[in-house]
């Protein structure tokens, strides 16, 4: 068995973002809000009957505001 966690904060400030302006003009690169993510995943993984049958699971949160 085993478990793997992670807890994340990224917290981006004066970040760019690529904005679709038309079919003519394309993208532009322009600055953007900040922008505060938060987050926590988990991964699992058992093995039973001798190796035979491995359950794997998952779950993750996310808490993004911009």
């Amino acid at each position: 068995m085993y478990l793997n966690t992670s807890i994340f904060v990224m917290d981006y400030i004066n970040m760019q973002q690529a904005i679709f302006q038309d079919i003519y003009e394309g993208y532009t690169i322009s600055n953007a809000a900040s922008a505060l993510l938060k987050g926590l995943e988990t991964e699992v993984s058992i093995r039973l009957l001798n190796n035979a049958l491995t359950i794997r699971g998952g779950f993750g949160i996310n808490q993004c505001c911009f």
